[in-house]
């Protein structure tokens, strides 16, 4: 009985791990973002680094570390932390809704073949703070 339970524990583990293994990451994965300016009340500018295997992963990356550093200002409470843990992944499965444009600044493949660029990126902060209080994340309006 104990080898049949250790059998099937160490398959259902080796399942999930190529499961995760083979889907892509939803999260960034550098999460390193600034917020360099205010455009207007509605949209600011960020820049990013973005990595991937190859230049739009990579771009793609830097829109999610970009969106993540904007809802870090309109998340503000514990409750709202929470709330954006468990709505952070729609968020940035829809990143395009959010990036208004972006330029790539900077572009280099590491040794391990892996792509980073350094981007300027324009988020509308209305829009997402917006979306934010709509999933219940956030209270905060996009002009505080």
């Amino acid at each position: 009985m104990t080898n049949r339970f250790r059998t099937a524990f160490l398959t259902f583990s080796l399942a999930a791990v190529l499961a995760a293994c083979g889907s892509k990451q939803a999260k960034p994965t550098s999460y390193q973002a600034e917020i360099v300016e205010s455009l207007d009340g509605n949209r600011v500018r960020v820049a990013a680094v973005g990595a991937g295997d190859d230049t739009q992963e990579a771009i793609m990356d830097g829109y999610k570390a970009a969106l993540y550093r904007v809802s870090q200002d309109l998340v503000q409470s514990a409750e709202e932390r929470i709330g954006f843990e468990g709505a952070q992944d729609e968020i940035f499965a829809n990143a395009n809704k959010y990036v208004e444009r972006y330029e790539i600044k900077s572009r280099r493949r590491e040794p391990h073949a892996e792509v980073k660029l350094n981007l300027d990126v324009v988020v509308n902060r209305k829009r997402l703070a917006d979306d934010l209080v709509a999933m219940a994340c956030s209270r905060a309006s996009a002009s505080s």
